[in-house]
């Protein structure tokens, strides 16, 4: 294979500006922050070195938090780590320490960057060991009811709530609660690099945290359900009312019949002894009973007939203990006849 000057000299070239990319790149990225946003951060760094020294690391770690969002380089983000150290952050300062540590090396950087990067990752490493730990160990949980655990108001995730459990040092407060279980609430201090076991007992009780629903059967279609149809009284009434008429007005009438051909034995054309007028008046006043008990009867069925179209669509419900039901019972004596009922 061949290659002319030409070749070469593009090949030359090429690779000449693919290697100048990474020192085009950096020199944009540190004209990304304008003069003004730089002096604001350098003199953040100054307020938070002068706090820091004199103690006052609330209002360091302000200042250096202000000059790490403008800047957001090794030498911002190392100061942050040191000052949340003081403060007893120290979860924290491994986290921001950590990232520190992790930001990409751009090319011809200075040694004072390198050398934060370094210091950071050192440093963080020698924090871990003094961040105590709290594991929580759920007695009485049966592992699938609603679960809701927080520690100093930061809420855990119910799968990972009984892993050990990195904290500051210092008191913190613990708030369980789950469904059907009594709400725990307890404060515990931890001191550095303390490992620490706690045995939380979870009772049945109110809890705070809805449970799931009991499951409830479906509803039955209103034409599937068997209900006792609702009879009006006046139905009871009228059929009482018509059965004792029409008993009453049979008997009486019977009776009266018999009075009557009884009375008819003993006369003569028209004329009655004496001794067959009492049968004869029987007879009449049998013969008005009767009349009166079928139209009672009559009256009875309308009732009845009546009751049937009132009648409520609800369910009947069954009659109080003490009530006392509705009976009709006809009656005959010696020199009466009639119907007696209860209701």
């Amino acid at each position: 294979m061949r290659f002319s000057l030409a070749s070469l000299g593009g090949v030359a070239l090429t690779l000449g500006l693919l290697c100048s990319v990474p020192s085009v790149a950096s020199a944009q990225s540190d004209e990304s922050t304008d003069a003004s946003d730089r002096e604001t951060a350098r003199k953040l760094m100054d307020k938070g070195k002068a706090s820091f020294e004199s103690g006052a690391y609330e209002a360091a770690l302000e200042a250096f938090e202000g000059a790490d969002k403008i800047m957001g380089v090794t030498t911002t983000g190392l100061w942050v780590g040191k000052t949340l150290v003081e403060l007893g952050r120290l979860v924290e300062a491994r986290d921001k320490l950590y990232k520190v540590s992790r930001i990409p090396e751009p090319p011809q950087e200075n040694e004072v960057l390198a050398q934060a990067r370094k210091e950071a990752a050192e440093l963080q490493l020698k924090i871990a060991p003094r961040i105590p730990e709290v594991t929580l160990n759920l007695d009485g949980w049966d592992g699938e009811s609603q679960l809701k655990v927080t520690i100093d108001d930061d809420e855990i995730r119910t799968d990972v709530a009984t892993l050990p459990r990195g904290l500051n040092p210092g008191p913190h407060e613990l708030n369980i609660k789950a469904a059907d279980y009594a709400t725990v609430t307890l404060t515990f201090t931890l001191g550095e690099g303390e490992q620490k076991k706690l045995r939380v007992v979870l009772t049945p009780g109110d809890g705070e945290l809805a449970s799931d629903p009991v499951p409830q059967p479906d509803p039955q279609p209103i034409g599937d359900l068997e209900t006792e149809s609702s009879i009006s009284p006046l139905v009871w009434v009228g059929v009482g009312v018509a059965g004792a008429g029409i008993i009453v007005g049979s008997i009486t009438g019977g009776l009266s019949l018999a009075d009557a051909s009884s009375a008819k034995d003993g006369c003569t054309g028209n004329t009655c002894p004496l001794e067959n007028e009492a049968d004869a008046n029987r007879s009449l006043a049998l013969s008005y009973v009767s009349t009166a008990s079928f139209a009672v009867a009559g009256v009875g069925a309308i009732l009845g007939v009546v009751g049937l179209f009132v009648g409520g669509d609800e369910p009947a419900e069954p009659p109080p203990a003490d009530a006392t039901a509705f009976t009709v019972q006809p009656f005959i004596g010696p020199t009466s006849v009639g119907v007696h009922g209860t209701w």
